[in-house]
């Protein structure tokens, strides 16, 4: 983990790190974080796969229509902590208190599932139980929807999962 934070800390690029390099990227990470929240929406189009910035990490879903989206998290009641489960909430629920969501672009990916076939697939999990940080997390789950494979960027290659990155756009690797 230390190998690497330290180059994203390293913010003159001068390989030392110093409490005023912690402190900018520190600075760009809420600065990030802020960008994200700003330019956030409320809909999108039936089968599209959103996410919402949440702190460090994003989490995903599929958007239902009618303030409806389909997510694998936890769920909270007032005092208990259920196991995670892929379930159908409403946008309110899912952003948790940020103004609004980002929608992933597919258009480039030509053998991504239709809208309409990602909302199939995503509907046919629902009740599904489980959560996996490494193999089944909820990027996993709104990929497969849409790509038909569990995936994660931010497992494979976290530097996409801080605030400063933009992941609106899916791009193959």
């Amino acid at each position: 983990m230390k190998d690497f934070i330290r180059p994203l800390l390293d913010v003159n690029g001068d390989g030392k790190l110093t409490f005023d390099d912690v402190l900018k990227a520190i600075d760009e990470i809420e600065d990030g974080m802020e960008h994200a929240k700003s330019r956030g929406v409320r809909t999108a189009a039936p089968g599209s796969v959103i996410y919402v910035q949440r702190r460090l990490i994003k989490h995903y879903g599929i958007f239902e229509g009618n303030d409806k989206v389909i997510h694998l998290s936890y769920t909270l009641k007032p005092t208990v902590v259920l196991p995670a489960i892929i379930h159908e909430s409403s946008v309110d629920d899912f952003l948790e208190g940020d103004p609004g969501f980002q929608v992933v672009d597919f258009s480039d990916v030509k053998w991504a599932y239709s809208n309409e076939e990602t909302l199939k697939r995503a509907r046919s999990r629902l009740g599904e139980i489980g959560y996996e940080l490494f193999t089944d997390n909820c990027e996993h789950f709104a990929l497969w929807c849409k790509l038909g494979e569990m995936r994660s960027r931010q497992v494979d290659d976290p530097i996409h999962s801080l605030p400063i990155s933009d992941q609106r756009k899916y791009e193959e690797k």
